[in-house]
């Protein structure tokens, strides 16, 4: 059974959705060590709770993150994982 619901702009994701690998919208990421800098991609984060994907496309620059869209950074991000953002920016 795969639940989803947005909280604050974060996507949660049941674990049993990110197991079915045929689902597009699941597919595999890649780990954040070799995330792309200055281009958009969606991050997700594994966390006591499950696997959380942010609502919004987000930046690798250094020394960090920032909101793709605001252009804002974002604080106490430690994300595990990413891939291409599939939306518009």
């Amino acid at each position: 059974m795969t639940r989803e619901y947005s909280y604050l702009g974060i996507l949660a994701v049941g674990s049993a959705a990110c197991a079915n690998r045929s689902n597009s919208r699941y597919e595999t990421r890649k780990p954040v060590s070799v995330s792309p800098c200055y281009m958009p991609i969606e991050l997700a984060v594994i966390e006591y709770y499950g696997i959380y994907a942010l609502a919004f496309p987000c930046r690798r620059v250094l020394p960090g993150w920032i909101n793709a869209e605001t252009k804002g950074w974002i604080d106490d991000l430690r994300p595990t994982h990413w891939r291409e953002w599939r939306g518009s920016t």
